[in-house]
């Protein structure tokens, strides 16, 4: 193993996959969270969530019920696996492969 993949695994240890969550923790990644919760999860600002959503900016799927909206924690999760970037200039190709090849 070279040093960049040892400084690698010492700085992002695998983390689960959200099916191995699913598995193990049975409805708890579909469950209804409110907007503070979901906003906690992707790192934004409740109000500024909220702004994103009313103007159809990029966020969280989200579930309108009466008043109320929900997220849950797999659409904010998986918001988040989108976005992820190895440089700046992944922005503008995608999202990261979960592998990086050699």
């Amino acid at each position: 193993m070279d040093n960049s993949r040892v400084a690698t695994a010492v700085l992002a240890p695998s983390l689960p996959s959200l099916e191995e969550i699913a598995r193990s923790h049975p409805g708890w990644l579909d469950s209804a969270i409110t907007e503070a919760e979901a906003a906690e999860i992707v790192g934004l600002a409740a109000p500024t969530l909220a702004t994103k959503r009313s103007r159809g900016g990029d966020a969280p799927a989200h579930v309108k019920i009466g008043a109320s909206v929900r997220y849950t924690r797999r659409t904010c999760y998986e918001f988040l696996a989108r976005r992820m970037r190895r440089t700046t200039v992944d922005i503008t190709r995608g999202a990261i492969d979960p592998e990086p090849s050699e």
